[in-house]
């Protein structure tokens, strides 16, 4: 998956995940995080849709990178096939040839939220902001 990283966000390295929130009237999914000596906000705007796993009571970023919708669709296909059937992550396409449609007319951005320890998984949306 390295050579389908278009950007990695460092500023938020080994940061505790305190809390996050998710604003679908205005589309946004907030990660509120605090590192050695400051609180970092990582807003998601535009946001479409998102996937968590291993959410703890005390989770560690291990990085933020935003990858290639293509390398996203690959690494995601089986579980993104049946999700497609339920409206995940969009209820506008059928398949996994019109999401990469969708999502690249649409101008959106897939960022991975990896772990050091619990919370990891992916944002869809159209922007990251550091706070």
């Amino acid at each position: 998956m390295k050579n389908n990283v278009i950007k990695q966000y460092g500023l938020v390295h080994d940061n505790r995940i305190i809390s996050y929130m998710i604003d679908f009237e205005r589309q946004i999914l907030q990660i509120n995080t605090k590192g050695y000596d400051e609180e970092v906000i990582i807003r998601f705007q535009g946001l479409l849709a998102h996937a968590f796993e291993n959410v703890l009571l005390n989770n560690i970023i291990l990085e933020i990178s935003q990858v290639t919708i293509e390398c996203f669709l690959l690494e995601e296909a089986n579980k993104l096939s049946e999700a497609l059937k339920y409206g995940f992550p969009t209820i506008e396409v059928s398949n996994i040839k019109e999401l990469e449609s969708f999502l690249k007319e649409k101008e959106y951005r897939v960022f991975y939220l990896t772990a050091s320890l619990g919370m990891c998984g992916y944002i869809i949306a159209k922007e990251i902001i550091l706070l």
